[in-house]
């Protein structure tokens, strides 16, 4: 019974440790259309400002860091602090980094507290319809990054699960490469 519960406890842990379920989507089979599909127009808010944002937003900056993430991931609140430090260095450079919260208009009182918390100034949006119906039906956990260019085209696969910043640099630094060959 306790080899039982040991297997048990180390599994929730793991999945604690690298990312969390949302309860909504059945996604393995959709995982690489997310990764090869440009986001969709989308016309919502930043969570904070309240600032309109939509497609333009990747205008102007060479690539941007597209993080999903939700209120009730722990793993998403440890990346958050990494991905401002890289919005901050990267910014020179036209890099940008851009959250969405993944659990809706509902959660945007309790995205405010963990952003205000964090001491987050990037972009946080709260996902429209289009944005549902996108690229979030293809997401069923989280945090999920996607790197895309200034057209909202991704420009490396899907990353999965929280990273550190280091794992950020290097994935930004491939990400520049492939867009510089073309």
């Amino acid at each position: 019974m306790r080899k039982l519960a040991a297997v048990l406890l180390s599994g929730v842990i793991l999945l604690g440790a690298t990312g969390c379920s949302s309860e909504k989507k059945d996604s393995d089979a959709k995982e690489t259309k997310v990764a090869t599909t440009t986001i969709s127009k989308f016309d919502t808010k930043d969570v904070l400002t309240e600032e309109k944002i939509n497609n333009e937003v990747f205008k102007g900056s060479k690539l941007t860091l597209v993080n999903i993430w939700g209120t009730f991931c722990a793993p998403c609140m440890e990346e958050l602090p990494y991905l401002q430090e890289l919005n901050d260095e990267y910014k020179d450079k036209n890099i940008a980094v851009l959250g969405i919260v993944q659990d809706g208009e509902s959660a945007a009182p309790e995205a405010i507290k963990i952003l205000k918390k964090l001491n987050i100034t990037f972009k946080n949006i709260i996902p429209d319809e289009n944005l549902n119906k996108g690229i979030l039906s293809n997401i069923d956990a989280v945090p999920v990054t996607i790197v895309v260019d200034e057209n909202g085209s991704p420009v490396s696969d899907m990353i999965f699960g929280s990273k550190t910043k280091e794992e950020y640099k290097k994935i930004i630094d491939d990400s520049l490469a492939k867009i510089e060959k073309k």
